[in-house]
This record gives C-alpha cells, sequence and structure tokens, in this order.
C-alpha cells in the first residue's frame, strides 16, 4: 500500500506547486505587514513632532525564521512566534503539512529556503523536520547511482535504515542548515522531533534524532534543540487528564506546545540577545570538511 506520511496522515501531501504559491503568499504578506509597520512608525514620528501623544516604540531586535512540518503550522509554531514576537522580534513561519527532506518530489525544502528571504539580517532560523524522514530517500530528476540497481521500495535510491540510507541523509541535514548559514543567517537551530506516542515511530526518530545531532556537527552554523521529556507522560494516566499530543499521537496539543517550547525557549533567548550584539553577516564558525560524498544531488 502506498505509504502514509506521518505528520499529516493522507497521501500524497499538499501539491508543490500550491504549496509554494502560499508560501510566495505569506512572504509577500509578511514584507507588506513590514511596510505597513514602516509607515505606521513614520506616522507615530510625526504626530510627535507635532506634540500629539504617541504609544512608545518596541526596539527592532532583528528577523527570525521559522520552518518546517506540519507543527510549525500548527500549535508548536504558534506557541515559537507568539513569543518571539512579543520578545520583539520580527518572525516569518512557514508549515507544509507532510514533509521532510526525504522525499523533494513531494515537497522540496532545497527550493523553498532559496527564495525564503534569509540574508544578513536574520538574526536565527528555526526548523522542525524529521518526523516524516523515515521512509526511503528519493531523488528527482537525476539518474540512479551506479552499481545500486533498480531503487528500492516506493521509487527511493536508498531504503530506511540501510547506511547509504544514513549517509545521504546527513548530507542532506548538513546541506539544508548550510544553504542558510551561507546566506547570512547566524544561527540555526534545529529542533529535534518531539516524543511520539506511538512506539514503532519512536524508535525510528531516534536514529533521525542522532543524525540531526551529527548534522549539526559538521554544519557552519547549526545548534541542537533537544524536546524530549514527555515519553513517561505520553505513557500514563495524565495525558488522558491534560494531553500533550493529539489523538494521532505526535502532533502537539496547544498544552504540549507550551511544555515543548519551555524546554529550550532560553537557550534560544539567550542565543538571539547574543546574536543581537555581534555585527550583521558574522562569519560562521568554522567547521571539519564534509561527510564522504555519496554521489547524491544536494
Amino acid at each position: 500500500m502506498p505509504r502514509r506520511d506521518s505528520e499529516d496522515g493522507a497521501r500524497g501531501g499538499a501539491p508543490r506547486r500550491d504549496a509554494h504559491a502560499d508560501s510566495r503568499w505569506r512572504v509577500a504578506a509578511w514584507h507588506a505587514v513590514v511596510a505597513s509597520v514602516a509607515l505606521a512608525l513614520g506616522a507615530a514620528e510625526g504626530a510627535a513632532a507635532s506634540g500629539r501623544p504617541t504609544l512608545p516604540k518596541a526596539p527592532w531586535r532583528g528577523e527570525v525564521f521559522v520552518v518546517g512540518s506540519s507543527s510549525i503550522g500548527g500549535d508548536l509554531g504558534a506557541e515559537v512566534e507568539t513569543d518571539l514576537r512579543r520578545q520583539g522580534f520580527d518572525v516569518l513561519r512557514h508549515g507544509v503539512k507532510g514533509t521532510g527532506l526525504a522525499r523533494p518530489d513531494r515537497y522540496d525544502w532545497f527550493a523553498t529556503s532559496a527564495w525564503l528571504p534569509v540574508s544578513t539580517r536574520t538574526l536565527a532560523v528555526i526548523f522542525y523536520l524529521g518526523v516524516n524522514d523515515a521512509q526511503g530517500i528519493f531523488e528527482v530528476g537525476r539518474e540512479w547511482l551506479p552499481g545500486l540497481g533498480r531503487p528500492e521500495g516506493h521509487g527511493s535510491a536508498y531504503a530506511y535504515g540501510t547506511p547509504r540510507w544514513s549517509q545521504a541523509y546527513l548530507r542532506r541535514l548538513v546541506s539544508f542548515i548550510d544553504s542558510f548559514c551561507r546566506r547570512g543567517a547566524r544561527d540555526v537551530f534545529v529542533l529535534l522531533p518531539v516524543d511520539v506516542r506511538n512506539r514503532k515511530l519512536e524508535d525510528k526518530l531516534a536514529r533521525i534524532r542522532d543524525l540531526q545531532t551529527e548534522a549539526v556537527r559538521w554544519s557552519q552554523c547549526g545548534r541542537v534543540l533537544d524536546t524530549r521529556g514527555d515519553a513517561e507522560w505520553l505513557a500514563g494516566d495524565g495525558e488522558r487528564q491534560r494531553a500533550r499530543r493529539q489523538p494521532d499521537g505526535f502532533h502537539l496539543t496547544a498544552d504540549g506546545a507550551r511544555l515543548v517550547w519551555g524546554r529550550v525557549r532560553d537557550q534560544v533567548l539567550d542565543a538571539l540577545d547574543r546574536l543581537e550584539g555581534l555585527p550583521p553577516g558574522r562569519a560562521s564558525r568554522s567547521a571539519p570538511p564534509p561527510p564522504p560524498a555519496d554521489g547524491l544531488r544536494h
């Protein structure tokens, strides 16, 4: 049977063209909001000059991008965005259900990262991906590698869990993180996948988390944010009284989102405070050479 996406439970996910069009609308809307704020601030300055009372202006602290799968489009992303805005940051949030880095034929996050307006003005990118990646690595628009024979599984070059899959996924993660670092983002925070109720999926996500942590070590400006801490709660009676997960077992409720963000919030805010004091376009930290090439496009 065709595989169902872990995060949205629907086959096929959102068509790439529609998702990208929606994303472009979000970016355009974000720029419109920024322009409106600038006009409002200009009007406020004019009012002050004329002696009329004005509201105090919050200092602009820099921009932060929050991107990822459907959890970012839902309660987790909303919690992060609301809190960062409250702290004075400009936030662009973009979540696409049923997506990850394993299936660019379904949604190409590298294409998305290329048109997101990340620049030297960007303090940080926060991304949450991985729950949908416990499947074969798939490549679009390329010949199969010599010696591999026919693709395995659902048209993928490498079956999930094989050594080649791990190597390909690691390189893809490093490339994705560095795609933001090279364009000026000072830090890229990788939110590791949360604890989930399904034991089989949780076992697979343990491998995903290990590879994401390793990718951060290879990257130019990545940082790990460990979201775990709900495993015992999800298996106990307390989950029925105040659910941290939605009925599917992996999407967060509003309560769960607050708890998960609360675990990593201070790390993020401390880092953003530090990054504010650095000049725009600071050099990324030095990194070791990338992992051995596997021949895949990144």
